[in-house]
């Protein structure tokens, strides 16, 4: 790889979020359940089972970790029905 493509690939890095819907273990304890390409899907998971988690940011919360580089843009790429319900990080 040449210099010039690495630095267009620095320059044209982009940010885009997994969702990580995590059940309360313990008090200062998350564990990671699942992971969503979309806030919304995420939060309907959770909002569907009460039952199992209980209440959301009680014993369970949806937390975005953005992607960079690559990562991001194949997130980006996934199938159209999806494209207006992706969140990116600004």
């Amino acid at each position: 790889m040449k210099i010039e493509e690495k630095e267009f690939w620095a320059d044209a890095m982009t940010k885009n979020c997994v969702w990580l819907f995590q059940i309360k273990e313990d008090e200062e304890h998350w564990r990671t359940e699942t992971v969503f390409l979309t806030n919304e899907e995420a939060n309907d998971w959770g909002n569907r089972r009460p039952y199992a988690w209980g209440k959301k940011n009680v014993g369970w919360r949806i937390f975005g970790v953005p992607c960079y580089g690559l990562m991001a843009e194949l997130l980006s790429k996934h199938i159209k029905e999806f494209e207006s319900k992706v969140d990116y990080v600004v």
